[in-house]
């Protein structure tokens, strides 16, 4: 699948102060007053490193955050359409996608503490489970899926209810196409803290169509 594009931030790099307050001095206002109301300091890092992407890419693009509404799930999207974005972050880092048609993307964290075989038996079909047991690799395997499922959600507007109606190992039969751009590795901040791998998933409609994200 092409027609799209992604970028990264590492949100590790935030907690040096002076980063911090340099990177929150260059955000917009709005961006500002959001970061500041959090409370838990990882968090705040993300919503810092998703205000970096998404500021950064509408500067590139000839745009500025008074050109951004939030549509009824109070999602930022671009007034006019003329590009689609989605952002999803994990963990310590955030990823943003955008192109020409409407686009969703998520990422996890590899390194999660989770349980796949307790979430697998309520929300994966049968081919998705098939295709869990016989990976070499079964949490790998398991945030693929799970992160096609959160993609599609993304894509259609509707969240968890649209993610777990999907099935990843038919997606034409919903019309839409999926890809990976892979693992993502981002080098450690500071000597004492470890590599970090994410996976990620996006996806996009087969067919043009004139849907949005809402």
């Amino acid at each position: 699948m092409s027609g799209y594009d992604i970028r990264f931030e590492n949100a590790l790099k935030y907690k040096d102060k002076e980063t911090f307050d340099a990177t929150l001095r260059s955000l917009s206002q709005l961006r500002r007053e959001k970061i500041l109301k959090i409370k838990d300091e990882r968090t705040a890092r993300l919503s810092m490193a998703a205000g970096v992407l998404m500021e950064g890419l509408l500067k590139q693009k000839g745009f500025d955050i008074t050109d951004i509404v939030f549509n009824d799930k109070e999602k930022p999207e671009l007034k006019n359409k003329e590009f689609y974005f989605n952002l999803s972050h994990a963990h310590e880092a955030a990823v943003i996608a955008f192109s020409e048609k409407p686009v969703g993307v998520d990422m996890e964290y590899l390194d999660r503490k989770i349980k796949p075989e307790g979430i697998e038996k309520r929300y994966f079909s049968e081919g998705e489970r098939r295709s869990l047991y016989e990976a070499d690799d079964l949490k790998k395997r398991f945030f693929e899926i799970w992160t096609m499922k959160e993609a599609y959600g993304k894509l259609k507007g509707g969240g968890i209810s649209d993610a777990l109606e999907f099935s990843s190992d038919k997606p034409e039969e919903f019309g839409v196409m999926i890809d990976h751009p892979g693992l993502r590795f981002f080098e450690p901040f500071a000597e004492d803290e470890r590599e970090e791998y994410y996976i990620i998933s996006v996806c996009q409609y087969i067919r043009d169509k004139e849907k949005n994200n809402k």
